[in-house]
């Protein structure tokens, strides 16, 4: 599975955050105390400041299918402490800079 998120998201998943996978933790978007799985609709990297913010309950985030891309698992809405929303998607396979 991790390997799997690393491919899939290839960095933090927190809004604007651009630390690479291999400096990431895995995470339950839905605590497993409270009823998360623990499989990859669940789960989403984040560094470790991120993780610590989200686990904190400072910021929340949920898993979601949007209109725009209703069968891209892994997309995450975020809410701020302020109440604004962001949305993050899993990374896309963009060709080669070249």
């Amino acid at each position: 599975m991790r390997r799997f998120l690393g491919a899939r998201d290839a960095t933090c998943r927190f809004p604007g955050c651009d630390k690479p996978g291999a400096a990431t933790e895995a995470d339950h978007t839905t605590e497993w105390s409270q009823g998360g799985t623990t499989d990859t609709d669940n789960l989403a990297l984040l560094c470790r400041q991120h993780h610590r913010l989200k686990t904190l309950g400072h910021w929340k985030a949920r898993q979601i299918s949007t209109a725009e891309s209703p069968s891209l698992p892994g997309t995450l809405e975020w809410t701020a402490p302020s109440g604004r929303k962001y949305v993050t998607y899993p990374d896309a396979d963009l060709p080669p800079p070249f």
